[in-house]
């Protein structure tokens, strides 16, 4: 007996009536969809069927309606066109009941897991499962879901075919209408590319990417082992430290390529000169470390490390028999080695102190004449003047500042110069020019490689500040080196802000660069530092990624804007697979990480085409520019700014 507009509101009351008259003129069944709102005030989605009622004069009089509360199937037929639509994503999926049938899978999973959907449907997600994950997991999983609705983490799954591969799994219950699960919704991400590309970044860390020997840093772990082996076992060790004498004609006349052969059959020959409890590296370019750790004692041992060196020099001055691929001209390559020595038996001695010793005992074999093999003594650290001459020349060079900074200009893809790194020169009053690899060794291990960085960063800043109302310089970004020792300055950032706010530069035009081999000791304080340093605009870079000291284990840390590919990788890009899939690993790496790519070392534009083809977009080499006093610098920018 109650009127719609005593239930409903107004305007919904006006529309039934409408929809009554419409029924009752056309004397026709009228069925729609129509909200009802309920006693509680919440609205519910109704179909309903309107049918006139005829009086004996057969005039229709009345409306019978009849409804039918559709709210709950209208939903899930939403939820299961969102679920159709998501099912052809690209995202591998499943869906289960909630006894964890499966009973829906999408392209993309039977893509990924080798199935095919009538294999799947039906079955238990255990034919997913992996057995190297313990039942307890599961479990766990499930109680997990239980508790919250959902679940997520890495894992292993199991393909098809039996193949094992991790995956990052996400696990969503979906309830029903009255809150218990209907369903289980599984996303799931294969990780194989990634845990390949993270393998070939860690194995950068400890081997040589020529050779497959241990690098130097897993070099220094092992001798550093081998030094407490010795000690405990009371016998006598020794470190070879080879210099391979002219290497360098062989890279020069006919390439790296050759290079590289020779440097593999290198590797090979002195493995068959060792046992196999000693440990054989790559150290450097032509350089290799030998340590041998069970020798006998006093004399004895000596004359045992003596016959495994010249069994070495043996072994190294046969013939190299190469042969060119374009000809196939065969041609020898003859190689002679110097050897430096240092033994040990004590613990009293570092692994750092053991491998200058030998490194002092390889330059006095050098020195007088190659081709020798000598030992370390006291004396020796004597001979070594050029070392203490540059030492003595560097205090007056700091003191009189004969020091200058010059640019080498990096560019973007199109040629376009987006910055430069300053790279600092000393002019010698009666040498002329030094060559950094000559000065900078020294002055990082006498510390004067503070006031010489200071000095770089602080004319950095200046002529940033000059630069300031140049349009053709608001854009640039210069990369400032720093040393380890400055990244342990107690001041270093109240002497960072102090330039900056004494000079005027923009800090987001500088981009500071550091070595990875710096953040192998206290990573959390040189973070910590970083992060402060970034909230002043500053701008961080990691130079010589990859040549065997990264670890992923801090790189996702690293408050970083930026990864070098080192130029050892980019030489050798035309004639090395090896170092072409380094490049494309640190350039996808980067990508993942949302970091900037630059190579340096750019000389070849066969070496340019490969980077860009595979996602580079900073460079900075030889085949851009050399590196550019300031004026050279400023007319480069002029000619290539845009």
């Amino acid at each position: 007996g109650r009127y719609d507009s005593e239930m409903v509101k107004p305007s919904l009351a006006k529309f039934y009536r409408h929809r009554d008259k419409v029924v009752l003129v056309r004397g026709q069944v009228v069925r729609n969809e129509e909200i009802i709102v309920q006693s509680d005030g919440s609205e519910r989605l109704f179909e309903t069927t309107k049918t006139p009622i005829y009086n004996i004069e057969g005039n229709p009089f009345a409306v019978l309606g009849v409804a039918h509360d559709i709210t709950d199937s209208r939903a899930i037929e939403s939820e299961l066109r969102l679920a159709a639509k998501i099912l052809e994503s690209n995202i591998p999926m499943v869906i289960t009941d909630s006894s964890q049938k499966i009973l829906r899978v999408n392209n993309a999973l039977l893509k990924l897991t080798g199935y095919d959907e009538n294999e799947l449907i039906g079955q238990s997600p255990e034919i997913l499962h992996c057995e190297e994950n313990s039942e307890a997991f599961y479990q766990q999983i499930l109680k997990t879901l239980e508790q919250s609705g959902h679940w997520q983490g890495e894992t292993l799954g199991r393909r098809k075919n039996g193949e094992i591969y991790p995956k990052w799994l996400v696990i969503a219950a979906v309830p029903d209408s009255i809150g218990n699960i209907a369903h289980y919704v599984a996303t799931e991400q294969d990780l194989s590319e990634q845990r390949e590309n993270m393998a070939t970044i860690e194995r950068l860390s400890f081997f040589d990417s020529v050779t497959e020997l241990p690098n130097r840093r897993l070099m220094m772990e092992q001798l550093a082992k081998t030094i407490r082996f010795v000690n405990q076992q009371g016998c006598q060790g020794a470190i070879l430290h080879l210099d391979l004498d002219d290497f360098k004609i062989i890279n020069d006349s006919y390439g790296h390529l050759y290079g590289d052969i020779v440097l593999k059959e290198i590797a090979r020959r002195l493995k068959s000169c060792i046992d196999v409890t000693d440990t054989l590296s790559r150290t450097g370019g032509d350089e290799f470390v030998i340590i041998l750790s069970q020798l006998s004692l006093n004399d004895a041992g000596a004359i045992e490390a003596d016959e495994i060196a010249k069994r070495i020099q043996d072994v190294l001055s046969r013939p190299f028999f190469l042969e060119e691929p374009e000809t196939h001209r065969q041609f020898q390559y003859f190689c002679s080695v110097s050897i430096g020595i240092a033994l040990f038996s004590t613990a009293e001695v570092s692994a750092d102190e053991l491998l200058k010793h030998s490194d002092i005992a390889l330059y006095n074999a050098k020195t007088n004449g190659r081709g020798l093999i000598k030992y370390f003594n006291p004396t020796m650290q004597d001979l070594i003047i050029t070392h203490s001459e540059i030492l003595e020349d560097l205090h007056k060079a700091v003191n009189q500042n004969q020091f200058f900074v010059q640019y080498q200009p990096q560019v973007n893809e199109m040629g376009k110069v987006i910055g430069a790194e300053a790279l600092v020169r000393w002019y010698h009053p009666e040498l002329g020019i030094i060559p950094p690899n000559q000065f900078i060794p020294v002055a990082e291990e006498s510390g004067l490689i503070v006031q010489i960085g200071q000095f770089v960063f602080e004319s950095v800043c200046k002529q940033l500040s000059l630069w300031k109302n140049d349009t053709q310089f608001s854009d640039i970004t210069i990369a400032v080196n720093v040393s380890a020792q400055q990244m342990k300055l107690p001041n270093l950032i109240s002497g960072v802000k102090s330039i900056l706010s004494k000079t005027g530069a923009a800090a987001n035009q500088i981009k500071l660069e550091l070595t990875e081999s710096m953040l192998l000791t206290n990573t959390d304080q040189i973070i910590g530092i970083m992060e402060e340093l970034r909230k002043t605009g500053l701008k961080f870079s990691l130079d010589d990624f990859g040549t065997g000291y990264s670890s992923l284990s801090y790189l996702n840390r690293l408050p970083i804007d930026q990864i070098k590919i080192d130029q050892s990788f980019v030489a050798n890009l035309m004639h090395h697979q090896k170092n072409q899939a380094i490049a494309q690993t640190i350039i996808q790496l980067g990508q993942n990480l949302g970091l900037s790519i630059l190579a340096e070392g750019v000389e070849l534009p066969a070496q340019l085409d490969f980077l860009v083809s595979h996602g580079c977009r900073s460079f900075q080499g030889y085949l851009f520019s050399k590196p550019l006093d300031l004026n050279q610098f400023e007319d480069f920018i002029r000619k290539n700014g845009n």
